[in-house]
């Protein structure tokens, strides 16, 4: 028979192949992949919580309202809160479905908490950019400031899961960046 410990463990193997010949592969540990396991065995066990299609819907109506083409530094502050709550009520999702074998509940469940993540992390990034560059227009920083942003935002997740922002010099190859651009 084929169990889900299988179907992960051949999934796991392709991924780890696949990291390897990108060259900067380290293999998980065996603890990592009990610890995620142990993660979806809870959140299969519970009877009652959230339901991620609520969450889902509350996290897009955040991003619409605070990061859309027209965004400012009030908006987005308030828009970081709604992320940062929703990621708090993430915690207490639960899976209607208690199957182990497609299980869509449970992939919507672990998709939604990875799309917290970036909603997060992009939210983090956007905010400390006080200029407007491409889709990222700020009506409190309507120009471009290449001297302090023509860099990329790097985020990375501390060990306490604190986000740390830093930022990569762009490399210019042929084009020279405007000074402005006209919206």
């Amino acid at each position: 028979t084929h169990t889900r410990a299988t179907h992960e463990r051949a999934v796991g193997r392709r991924a780890g192949r696949n990291a390897a010949a990108l060259g900067k592969a380290r293999a998980p540990s065996s603890a990592a992949a009990r610890d995620e396991l142990s993660r979806i065995d809870r959140l299969l066990a519970r009877d009652s919580g959230e339901r991620p299609a609520v969450l889902r819907r509350e996290m897009e109506r955040a991003l619409q309202d605070n990061f859309g083409l027209f965004k400012n530094e009030t908006g987005m502050r308030a828009g970081l809160d709604a992320i940062v709550a929703l990621r708090e009520r993430y915690a207490n999702v639960y899976a209607q479905d208690k199957g182990s074998i497609f299980n869509h509940d449970l992939v919507r469940i672990l998709q939604l908490g990875c799309m917290l993540d970036v909603a997060w992390m992009c939210a983090h990034a956007s905010i400390p950019r006080r200029e407007s560059r491409g889709g990222h227009y700020r009506t409190d920083f309507e120009r471009l400031d290449n001297g302090r942003f023509l860099k990329h935002s790097m985020l990375r997740r501390g060990p306490g899961g604190e986000m740390n922002l830093s930022y990569q010099d762009v490399t210019i190859e042929d084009i020279q960046p405007q000074a402005e651009v006209k919206y």
